[in-house]
């Protein structure tokens, strides 16, 4: 049977053909998609869970020997692992091409930087004024919290990441309180 339309000859058998191959390999390409997104929420649970031990392991550590380190090094520490973090998201970004386990570095890294900001002033880096007990103690972490939104902003929109969008918003709640 053969249709005219718009100055073009169809054959409906061979379209009706057509139609049907172009069913099948959408059905493949489908279940070729069902079989990677298994896959990679198993990688997803597997990288929480390492990232998670590591976590951890370093907070394991930090309070089995806070108490006999002394204050400098306690930032160090903290400052020292917010570093290795963004270094591992490097380095699984551009050696490894492991762009999951990047990203999740990458976010450690930024968790630790209230963390770091939050030390200076536990233990009066910058004088008692901007420390815990001081009287300029809300200047500070207003400072912080504005700094940290700025940060975590200036990322989900450089990665297109919500969560990141939704992390700044928090930040920008907390400087208000």
């Amino acid at each position: 049977i053969k249709v005219q339309e718009d100055n073009t000859v169809y054959d409906i058998q061979n379209v009706g053909e057509e139609i049907v191959l172009e069913k099948q390999e959408k059905l493949q390409i489908n279940k070729e998609y069902e079989k990677t997104t298994k896959k990679d929420s198993r990688n997803t649970l597997i990288l929480t869970v390492g990232a998670s031990f590591i976590v951890i392991a370093a907070i394991s550590f930090l309070f089995a020997s806070w108490g006999f380190l002394p204050n400098i090094l306690k930032s160090g520490v903290l400052i020292s692992l917010a570093i290795m973090f963004f270094g591992m998201s490097k380095l699984a970004k551009k050696v490894f091409k492991l762009p999951k386990t990047s990203k999740t570095f990458y976010y450690m890294g930024l968790g630790y930087i209230p963390i770091v900001l939050f030390s200076f002033s536990m233990f009066k880096f910058l004088g008692e004024y901007f420390s815990l007990t001081g009287d300029g103690r809300y200047i500070y972490f207003t400072i912080c919290s504005l700094l940290v939104m700025a940060l975590y902003l200036y990322n989900s929109f450089k990665s297109d990441d919500i969560k990141l969008y939704y992390a700044g918003n928090f930040m920008q709640i907390v400087s208000v309180i």
